[in-house]
């Protein structure tokens, strides 16, 4: 996809979604989204001077999985170390988010997942006072073993979210968003 493709169909379909979303924009010109304290651009991953010509305090690269290492052109640097020295300006207070589907172990966001710290999240249940490591679901092919659960019946979003809860796997408590803290 390029970057018009994300434009119109996954960022400007949720800016127009109310009550707040599509009040938040304040301008849109091509690919570039003004709000009051933000300048969002988009830009495909293959567009190194795109890339060569903006710093970035937040960077967010999506499906980094697809992107080429270097340009179509051999002047240019790898589109992943171009961009990331277009954020060193802001001197340790700069995020970096790579967002994909892992494809390969040798692919871009296989090597950044395994070079991280591997922590993983553990929730304590206040029935059963057990941890647990935190996951959507043992098989996510078997409904019984999904921890994750809500009103299916639901049809309303927002009400449907109020009864979003997280399944013990142990004792089948409710662990909700109240016990986060206990």
């Amino acid at each position: 996809k390029n970057a018009g493709d994300v434009s119109e169909n996954k960022l400007e379909p949720q800016f127009k979604r109310p009550p707040i979303a599509g009040k938040l924009v304040r301008s849109k010109s091509g690919e570039v989204y003004h709000f009051r304290d933000l300048v969002l651009r988009v830009f495909g991953g293959s567009t190194v001077m795109q890339a060569s010509s903006y710093t970035f305090r937040y960077l967010l690269r999506d499906e980094t999985d697809k992107w080429k290492k270097r340009s179509k052109s051999t002047d240019h640097a790898d589109v992943f170390a171009l961009a990331e020295r277009r954020t060193k300006q802001y001197h340790g207070t700069e995020k970096i988010v790579d967002s994909s589907t892992p494809t390969t172990k040798a692919g871009h966001i296989h090597r950044q997942a395994s070079a991280g710290s591997q922590h993983r999240l553990h929730v304590h249940c206040p029935h059963c006072k057990t941890k647990q490591l935190l996951k959507w679901a043992d098989d996510l092919w078997d409904p019984a073993t999904i921890h994750v659960k809500w009103d299916k019946a639901e049809r309303n979003p927002s009400i449907a979210a109020r009864t979003a809860h997280y399944e013990c796997p142990g004792c089948k408590g409710h662990i909700e968003d109240q016990h986060k803290h206990e």
